[in-house]
């Protein structure tokens, strides 16, 4: 019901699309268990390389790259909501 409020107030609900993939970006790289393909590469290094990465140190890691990337997803989302595409900057159609 609260996402529908804010999907109302939205003048073009079609940016959510970038919204949807900077958040399924951003699971796997704070906790191990966000996606299958973590959890293959942390039993295959255990497995053939005798290397154990706890969820506490992959945590540890996956915060401290994963925090910043998705402040910087959101500056840029932020940007491209507010700045208008008229710009010869954009040379491709990006909005």
């Amino acid at each position: 019901m609260l996402g529908n409020l804010a999907i109302e107030g939205l003048k073009d609900p079609s940016k959510l699309v970038y919204v949807n993939v900077v958040g399924n970006d951003i699971g796997p790289k704070f906790t191990p268990i966000g996606s299958l393909a973590t959890l293959l590469w942390i039993h295959m290094l255990e497995r053939k390389g005798g290397i154990k990465v706890t969820v506490s140190q992959y945590m540890k890691v996956g915060f401290a790259v994963g925090l910043p990337s998705a402040l910087l997803h959101a500056h840029g989302f932020v940007v491209h909501l507010i700045v208008p595409c008229n710009h010869a900057v954009f040379t491709r159609k990006l909005c």
